[in-house]
């Protein structure tokens, strides 16, 4: 009998240690999503995105939609340099925060649906954005 109690204890500290792993790694997991989601992305793929070429305010042409869905992106950090770009399709990747779009000031057409993010806004969102 004493060594049925004792077999339960090892059981219940088994299990508990088991979830504090798991628990343990889910955090390490997050803090390494958060890592990446501050790393720059190639501009590449956002070159590669990029559609509808249009003219600016100031009379230039720029290229004003993007689409990025489906890239399995955590980051879009470098975003921001395309800052004529007035329509961005996110959906269906990865992305934690969307702080960057805080810089494109034309921006009015934005779609972030199906990705990680807790807050929609962490950004103060342009005027025209619908």
């Amino acid at each position: 009998r004493r060594q049925m109690s004792s077999y339960a204890h090892l059981l219940s500290v088994e299990s508990q240690l088991s979830e504090y792993y798991e628990s343990e790694k889910e955090q390490i997991e997050k803090k390494k999503k958060m890592n990446l989601s501050k790393q720059a992305v190639s501009p590449d793929i956002f070159k590669r995105s990029l559609h509808t070429l249009g003219k600016t305010a100031n009379g230039t042409l720029a290229y004003l939609k993007s689409d990025l869905a489906g890239q399995d992106m955590i980051s879009i950090v470098g975003i921001e340099k395309f800052k004529h770009l007035q329509d961005i399709n996110l959906q269906n990747n990865n992305l934690l925060t969307l702080k960057p779009l805080g810089a494109l000031k034309h921006l009015a057409i934005l779609d972030v649906s199906h990705n990680q993010l807790k807050r929609l806004f962490d950004f103060v969102p342009p005027a025209n954005l619908k």
